[in-house]
């Protein structure tokens, strides 16, 4: 188990490496501005909301975004979007996330999110810079990168 100096030491390098980061929507011509997620233990959550991917916690929308992890670091979407009703029955909009590389190989997809199934999650477990979306809906989409921050060290030059 990890000591909690270390879990306080990664964490607070992960927020200074967002924060050192941040600057880096201008390489994507205004279309992706970074943002930085609600935390859950060693879980991000993505709420899925009216056709939108928002923040655990936060109204903040996370669609055409670009999010900043450590290296490990577990993603969970989680379709909360409201009830319809297809063919008389009532469920959640449904849903589906895709992963992608970034060469746009797709890495891994979930099944359709819906009331019996509306979790999904995937660990990034090699850095990089990746690209999820909503396969339903595909104007859903947002970005990923994962920073393997052990032992590098973070500095901040005015």
């Amino acid at each position: 188990m990890k000591s909690l100096k270390n879990i306080f030491t990664a964490r607070f390098q992960f927020l200074t490496a967002i924060l050192l980061l941040s600057s880096v929507h201008f390489a994507y011509a205004g279309e992706w501005e970074p943002i930085v997620p609600g935390i859950v233990g060693n879980t991000i959550e993505i709420r899925i909301k009216n056709l939108e991917f928002t923040g655990a916690g936060t109204p903040q929308v996370m669609n055409n975004h670009i999010i900043i992890i450590p290296l490990g670091i577990q993603m969970k979407w989680i379709n909360v979007d409201p009830l319809v009703t297809v063919n008389g029955e009532q469920g959640l909009m449904p849903h589906g996330i895709k992963i992608a590389d970034s060469s746009e190989k797709v890495l891994t997809a979930s099944p359709i999110l819906t009331k019996e199934q509306n979790v999904f999650s995937y660990t990034f477990n090699k850095e990089g810079t990746y690209s999820y979306s909503c396969f339903i809906h595909s104007f859903m989409k947002g970005k990923i990168i994962v920073i393997d921050f052990q032992g590098k060290t973070i500095s901040a030059t005015p």
